[in-house]
């Protein structure tokens, strides 16, 4: 359920931080500031246009006249319409000044804020429970972030344009009711009165609209996600036709929902130009008509019409704003959720928790573990042990709980039954993220970054601080040192998306060595080496059984060959686990 608009700046609000409050605040004041320059340039005009049509007006003005650096006696009538030229040129152009500067760090501020929000919510996802992430689809997680970064043009900068318009508005208002309060009057209520009926009678649409966007947001990111990813499958089945025609579907919605927004935003500027002329011009003909000679009426009609040409934009602005945070709501909705979602300070540097000191084994004791209340017990009053140093086999059919098993060993998910121990105590919050620190985990299919072999192997390191030595230990260790070497650039080959650039066995030895670099206590193999040939499969295999035994080494594979270098092998069936005598 989507939020409301109260809600969304409520919850927004209170994840801004205190320096950008601090900014803020400042363009509030840089809000009113403007506004007044604004009001003394449109309230200098009836007299500018007065004293520049008669100079001797201008001797009346006895306070004026006080606060004036020079004596105007002393001037003739053109110095006088020359210096009363400069000041009004002056307040003009002091008001142009501020409404460039506001305008600037409008900008400014709300793009720091979009910055600070895209991150909370990617901290936000990236540090969700593993169970959360597996029953996420990653085109929604993705969405997520893309939203947090619309903030900015669909709340954040609407939000400031509504406030500074609105501040103006009231301003250049509260100025023409001094200069002429019946046609200002007139003039206002008849704009306002035609925005609230376009308000009301596109609510709906807005609000469908809104939802439209959002939807095919996701579905067209999802069908980007999904054809790009089997894209093999795709050419072999010759089914281009069939996904360029549901992203096709899906494009023209979410642009048509788009196009409709804009055509609702942008349609009242005119109507509301055209009829505020005809208004003005009946009203300053009236005035004529009552009696009122042309030299009066000339300053009044030009003020009016300077203010109508400043205010209807600004009520333009206002209306074109609030039907952007109210078009967008679904998405900003969905981006401040995440917000409530804070990332977990177990994930950064300088969190606090519990430490762990790994010199015995490791414990699945009385194991218990479903996905859900509805769904069937994966692993059942089971028992499991890992003793430091050693080499343990699982096996079992696809889907038996052997993946589960070694996500309950590396917590990554949590039992409902029974525990985890390493060393007789139990891995839970407090220590889960110590536990993590000592944990390396080669699957069957490894991520790796389109970044050189050096960066790839030093997984998560920023390239000043990754150790090189090290890196050709590691590469050493895991025996991929030679095919490295033979590369044109070496340590500093670019590998490709997902390591499309090395063979499926250099894949998986990089995946070595990254477990390496880490200096791992317990390294899992998760059917690491299950889509190799088997001359492949056995060179990986040498490279894992020679690993330092200070190592503790978990292997999960299909095939009883494959493991036949470990201590000892388990097989995983009927949600227990069991010992496979060798």
């Amino acid at each position: 359920m989507d939020l409301t608009i109260p809600e969304v700046y409520k919850k927004t609000w209170h994840h801004v931080s205190k320096g950008r409050r601090v900014q803020l605040a400042g363009l509030i004041f840089l809000m009113m500031l403007t506004s007044l320059f604004e009001v003394l340039s449109l309230g200098a005009l009836i007299p500018f246009i007065g004293i520049l049509t008669a100079p001797e007006k201008l001797y009346s003005l006895g306070f004026v006249i006080e606060i004036l650096p020079i004596n105007i006696e002393l001037l003739d009538k053109k110095s006088i319409q020359l210096y009363i030229t400069i000041a009004f040129i002056s307040c003009i152009f002091i008001a142009g000044s501020l409404r460039v500067i506001l305008l600037y760090f409008q900008i400014k501020v709300s793009h720091l804020l979009g910055v600070e929000f895209g991150v909370k919510v990617f901290s936000s996802i990236l540090t969700m429970e593993y169970k959360e992430h597996t029953s996420s689809h990653s085109s929604e997680l993705i969405v997520a972030v893309a939203k947090a970064q619309e903030l900015i043009p669909y709340l954040l900068q609407p939000s400031l344009v509504i406030i500074s318009s609105f501040m103006m508005s009231v301003s250049i208002f509260i100025t023409l009711l001094y200069i002429d309060y019946f046609v200002t009057l007139v003039t206002v209520i008849f704009f306002i009165v035609i925005y609230l009926l376009i308000i009301r009678t596109f609510k709906r649409n807005i609000r469908d609209n809104s939802l439209t966007l959002s939807r095919e947001s996701v579905r067209s990111m999802k069908i980007l996600s999904e054809s790009l990813g089997g894209i093999r499958d795709i050419i072999l089945n010759g089914s281009h036709k069939y996904f360029i025609s549901i992203f096709e579907e899906s494009s023209y919605k979410m642009q048509n929902a788009n196009a409709n927004m804009q055509i609702l935003s942008g349609t009242p500027r005119f109507v509301l130009e055209t009829f505020g002329i005809i208004i003005i011009s009946f009203l300053a003909f009236l005035s004529l008509s009552s009696g009122s000679k042309m030299i009066e009426v000339i300053p009044i009609i030009g003020a009016l019409a300077l203010g109508a040409q400043k205010l209807l934009p600004l009520l333009q602005q206002i209306y074109s704003a609030w039907t952007s945070i109210l078009g967008n709501k679904s998405s900003i909705s969905d981006a401040v959720k995440r917000f409530a979602q804070d990332p977990t300070n177990i994930y950064f540097k300088d969190a606090v928790y519990d430490s762990i000191n790994f010199k015995k084994s490791i414990k699945l004791k009385e194991i218990g573990f479903r996905f859900s209340a509805d769904t069937p017990w994966i692993l059942r009053n089971t028992s499991l042990e890992v003793l430091k140093g050693s080499r343990i086999g699982i096996i079992g059919q696809t889907g038996g709980g052997k993946s589960t098993a070694l996500d309950l060993i590396m917590c990554l998910i949590k039992p409902q039954e029974g525990m985890v121990e390493v060393d007789g105590s139990p891995i839970d919050n407090n220590n889960c993220r110590a536990w993590h620190e000592m944990i390396s985990h080669v699957p069957q299919s490894i991520f790796l970054s389109d970044a050189s072999v050096r960066e790839n192997i030093a997984f998560g390191v920023s390239e000043d601080d990754i150790d090189d030595e090290l890196v050709i230990n590691c590469a050493r260790d895991a025996q991929i040192s030679n095919a490295i070497d033979e590369m044109e650039s070496g340590y500093s080959t670019k590998i490709g998306e997902r390591g499309v650039r090395i063979s499926g066995g250099q894949r998986q030895r990089l995946a070595i060595a990254r477990a390496l670099y880490k200096k791992s206590s317990v390294i899992i193999f998760d059917e690491a080496t299950s889509a190799l040939d088997s001359d492949t499969e056995k060179q990986v295999m040498e490279s894992v059984y020679s690993i330092d035994r200070s190592i503790t080494v978990i292997i999960v594979a299909h095939r009883l060959s494959t493991l036949d270098g470990c201590d000892l092998i388990y097989k995983v069936n009927n949600a227990t686990i069991s010992l496979v005598q060798k």
